[in-house]
């Protein structure tokens, strides 16, 4: 028969892999949204627009689109990029027509349509969550693992 001393200890080792696992999850969910949010917040903070060139136009079976568009970058260097468009998106577009596109200074390879930049959005509060989950967990954690080290000291009395 198990103390209550030992379901204590089992209780503080399954919180600490509880949270283990949630920030595993917050990271994951993290990588994921990495390719949204990073350039969400890089056109929030300086984005910059240009005229762009729609290249080319495909469709998958699976009723997305990948459209390839080129444009010039404030140095004068051609960039050109594909992008999926999923098909619930209004996003129209025609080959060789001209479309807005938005950019960072900083990094002119970071660019989107401007008519897709809102779709970002969503990824970039999943990795603002992600983050901050993260470091609540983390916190917790750090708490969780002082009540292990307490709970072992104080098993030197029992």
């Amino acid at each position: 028969m198990s103390s209550k001393r030992e379901a204590e200890r089992d209780f503080l080792y399954l919180k600490y892999f509880v949270i283990m696992f949630f920030i595993l999850v917050s990271g994951v969910m993290m990588m994921w949204s990495f390719a949204e949010g990073i350039p969400y917040a890089l056109f929030k903070i300086d984005g910059d627009t240009t005229t762009g060139t729609v290249e080319r136009i495909e469709k998958d079976r699976h009723g997305h689109y990948y459209v390839s568009y080129s444009y010039v970058d404030q140095n004068g260097d051609r960039h050109d990029k594909t992008r999926m468009v999923y098909r619930h998106l209004s996003f129209k577009a025609e080959t060789g027509k001209n479309i807005e596109v938005t950019f960072s200074p900083q990094f002119p390879k970071i660019a989107e349509a401007t008519p897709m930049v809102p779709s970002l959005r969503f990824g970039f509060w999943i990795m603002i969550g992600g983050a901050a989950l993260i470091v609540l967990l983390g916190a917790y954690s750090i708490v969780s693992i002082l009540q292990v080290i307490k709970h072992r000291k104080d098993d030197r009395y029992y």
